[in-house]
């Protein structure tokens, strides 16, 4: 069935044709003072047509429950006596009146009959101040008629479950985001739905709907009607950093430099976080360096021996959480000095690349870091105690389903079970393991003889292809065969997704570890995956270096 073959109720529906005088006619004054003295008297379409007509026009479809119908126009009816004022003249906070005294409430009317009616006749949008359930769905059927709004609202749901979102409750939930989408675009046609009605809804209804319209976003986005899905979650690198105690004119070259910079979001993030520490350092020490244009070389030999003294809990933010410095009171470590010397040497340079000022120090020169913070830069691989890794390898192999905590929502366990694999065996950092393409594991199909001669037969290793990251370029490593096993396994069951932009590269990719659309996130891999293998293993989660995480070599 196309689309094209429905026309949304509400289209046909044209309030222009009535008379929409919010005052009371004279006749029909009197009937309301007749309906006032005798409680019996009913309040029919022959003395009120101008009244009634409209209300029946809105609940006419077969849809709706006759006796339903019948209580809902004559609660309205009974309404416009009361005030003696038609509902054409009614505002938002009247309809709202309405639809949250005791009798709407109550089983006198049909609610969702009259929400629709209030939404039809009176423009009311905004549901989600309703106090009381509705029932979201049931409105928008009888809006824009139940055909349609089913028919779109599968369509929805049918590309959801192609991509992995197929929880038994999905069925009961969708509906009520799909309605609240719709009543607020004034159209159930997916084709009608765009990125500003998406966010109205997730900006106005409660944290039940708000956290589903992105998924809303999601179906839209495979269908080709929206570019994007919606982002509610904006990057941890770009939470707002505090800026107290740091003079204006420098938080506005480090917010211009950090809006400019084509780094990636966590990078930018990170520099934007030293410059506005350096900030605190310059409105103690030096308050009358405001701009870059006002580094000189003497403040560049001050702020080098200034932050090779530092210790960790030292110029930090408002905004960050001190319970964050576990070692505070201790040097900090030569990659976060020579950060901070990168990161003003960075916005020093650029804003004279960018003829943004003109400098009176060669940043490059006069901030380079000393070779006594250079000599202690470099890999410190985090090596797992051999006992703990052993018993890590064996049950990253042995998992089970039973093995995966209960959780309404979590990635399948062949995708787990592969990200521990590949965890074990491939010796890769985790976000080196959560970029990896589909299809990056090819089989071992020659026989291979290493320097000492020795043959490896075919089928015992396979090759990984590692795409390129912020340092290096792709490579391809040799490892052992089970890797391409629990991969191969994954993929037979990973639903089809769309390709996403990866973040260090920039380019568009379908990655292996991708669900429901977006990518897994690095926690999921050193809270859970870990988790579950420390506790499948009977060890802790802590060895003699510490907390174990994905970051080995």
């Amino acid at each position: 069935m196309s689309t094209s073959a429905f026309t949304p109720r509400n289209r046909q529906f044209d309030p222009g044709q009535y008379d929409r005088s919010p005052e009371l006619s004279d006749d029909e004054n009197r009937t309301f003072e007749t309906w006032a003295a005798n409680p019996l008297f009913k309040l029919g379409e022959y003395r009120l047509p101008r009244l009634f007509r409209p209300i029946a026009d809105v609940l006419s479809s077969e849809d709706f429950e006759p006796q339903g119908r019948l209580r809902t126009i004559r609660f309205v009816l009974d309404e416009v006596g009361r005030r003696r004022k038609a509902y054409w003249g009614w505002g938002d906070e009247d309809w709202l009146e309405l639809l949250h005294s005791p009798a709407a409430t109550s089983n006198k009317v049909t609610k969702p009959y009259l929400l629709a009616v209030a939404y039809t006749l009176g423009g009311f949008r905004r549901m989600y101040d309703l106090r009381f359930c509705f029932s979201l769905p049931l409105t928008a059927r009888a809006v824009f008629g139940t055909s349609l709004f089913d028919h779109e609202c599968q369509r929805l749901l049918k590309v959801l479950r192609g991509v992995g979102y197929g929880e038994a409750c999905m069925p009961s939930f969708m509906p009520t985001t799909f309605a609240a989408v719709a009543l607020e675009n004034g159209s159930p046609l997916l084709e009608t739905l765009n990125e500003a009605a998406l966010e109205r809804v997730a900006d106005r209804y409660r944290a039940t709907i708000r956290t589903r319209v992105t998924r809303v976003s999601h179906g839209l986005t495979l269908l080709g009607i929206m570019a994007k899905p919606l982002n509610r979650r904006p990057p941890a690198s770009w939470r707002e950093r505090s800026t107290e105690g740091i003079h204006p004119e420098w938080v506005h070259w480090c917010q211009r430099w950090r809006d400019t910079s084509t780094f990636r979001p966590h990078a930018r993030g990170t520099h934007y976080s030293y410059m506005l520490r350096t900030g605190l350092w310059l409105a103690k020490v030096h308050p009358e360096i405001t701009s870059p244009a006002h580094w000189s070389v003497e403040i560049c030999a001050d702020f080098l021996a200034a932050v090779d003294r530092l210790k960790v809990g030292e110029w930090s933010l408002a905004s960050v959480k001190q319970q964050n410095f576990p070692n505070r009171g201790k040097p900090l470590d030569a990659d976060t000095k020579s950060g901070m010397f990168q990161a003003v040497r960075r916005l020093l340079t650029d804003c004279q690349l960018w003829e943004w000022t003109t400098l009176r120090c060669n940043p490059r020169y006069h901030l380079a870091t000393p070779n006594s913070i250079k000599r202690h830069l470099g890999v410190n691989p985090r090596t797992i105690d051999d006992a703990v890794w052993l018993k890590l390898v064996w049950a990253s192999l042995n998992l089970k389903p039973s093995d995966l905590p209960r959780a309404r929502f979590r990635y399948p366990f062949e995708a787990m079970q592969a990200v521990a694999v590949i965890w074990t065996h491939a010796g890769l950092r985790g976000n080196e393991i959560l970029r990896l393409r589909l299809g990056c594991a090819r089989a071992q199909d020659d026989t291979i003889v290493d320097d000492a001669g020795v043959s490896v037969a075919p089928g015992t290793l396979c090759y990984l292809d590692v795409p390129a990251g912020k340092t290096f370029t792709a490579f391809s490593k040799p490892v052992a065969a089970a890797v391409k096993l629990y991969i191969d396994t994954w993929t037979a069951v990973r639903p089809e997704q769309t390709a996403v932009v990866d973040e260090f590269t920039g380019e568009k990719a379908k990655l292996l570890f991708q669900y429901r659309g977006t990518p897994m996130s690095n926690d999921m891999l050193n809270r859970t995956v870990i988790s579950i293998l420390c506790d499948k293993a009977g060890v802790p989660r802590h060895d003699t270096r510490g907390r174990i995480t994905s970051e080995i070599v």
